[in-house]
């Protein structure tokens, strides 16, 4: 099930101060593109400081299970007790402080 990478980081991949700093900047800009940046970036700084994330899809069909939407694996996951999150790169992704065992159980 598990597929083999390099090496991952596994220090923290967030700098809130600095995002809020750049969400700002980005206020008193006048990019064309703005109000995607400013989305991306608050998306980004709700994200749970995992490194690694679960596609809910991806899992869902591999175990031959059906795919549930996404809003409800984050209520059982938060009703359990764990941390989730959306991630900003990926429409059916989550990071979630929840093992991998874990989450395939609750699907």
């Amino acid at each position: 099930m598990f597929e083999v990478s390099d090496p991952i980081y596994m220090g923290p991949i967030q700098n809130k101060e600095f995002i809020s700093q750049v969400m700002s900047k980005l206020t008193e800009s006048d990019f064309k593109q703005k109000q995607s940046e400013s989305e991306m970036l608050f998306q980004i700084s709700g994200e749970i400081g995992k490194p690694l994330y679960f596609d809910v899809n991806y899992l869902a069909k591999k175990q031959h299970l059906k795919i549930p939407k996404m809003g409800k694996v984050m209520d059982i996951l938060r009703e359990n007790g764990y941390e989730v999150s959306r991630t900003h790169f990926s429409n059916t992704g989550l990071k979630t402080s929840a093992s991998f065992q874990k989450l395939i159980s609750l699907l």
